[in-house]
Order: C-alpha cells, then structure tokens, then sequence
C-alpha cells in the first residue's frame, strides 16, 4: 500500500467516524429533548388535574370552590344587611313622622 492509499483510508475512516458521532450526538440529543416533552406532558396533565378536578381539598378547583362558596354567603349576608337596614331606616322615618307630629300639635296647643 501507498502512502497515498493510507491517507484516503485514514481520512476516509475519520469521515466514517466523524459521521458516526455525530449521528450518535443527535440521537442522543433527540432521546433527551423526547424525554423533556414527556415530562413537560406528565406535568401539564399533573396541573391540568391540579385545576379541573376536585380531590378532597389540595386541588385549585377545591380552592376556588371555596372562594365560590364564600362569595355566595357574603351575597347572602349583604342581602340580609340590606333588608334590615331598609327596615331600620322605614321605622326611623315612621318614629320621625309620629314625633313630627306630636311636635306640631303641642306647639299647635301652645300657640292657640
């Protein structure tokens, strides 16, 4: 063999194995990035779970049930304060009429 002939096989064989690694790198690069997306799939189904169902407690959907509920029974609450607070303000008008009233009549009787 010539030394011409060792070269082309040598630089042949580094082609080869230029080629090899770097197939090699980008399956291992496509293994990782595969298994970065099942994992960001797991998570997104975790927090998807997370916030459409309720489990119990822990869960979003558990938490804003909560809230839901709370905001209904403030609802309630204001409704009922407002109620009274009409029926305070209709009878405070009323006893202001009947005083109103017996004001004018005495100062009626004083001034005749």
């Amino acid at each position: 063999m010539t030394p011409d002939q060792v070269d082309h096989i040598l630089l042949a064989l580094a082609a080869v194995v230029t080629a090899l690694g770097s197939l090699i790198g980008a399956l291992v690069l496509g293994l990782r990035a595969r298994t970065d997306a099942r994992q960001a799939r797991i998570a997104a189904e975790a927090v998807h779970t997370s916030i459409s169902s309720a489990n119990g407690g822990s869960s979003v959907r558990d938490a804003l049930n909560r809230i839901e509920d709370s905001q209904r029974d403030i609802r309630q609450d204001i409704g009922g304060l407002r109620a009274e607070n009409r029926a305070d303000r209709e009878a405070a008008e009323h006893s202001h009429q009947v005083l109103h009233e017996r004001i004018n009549t005495l100062s009626r009787r004083i001034h005749s």
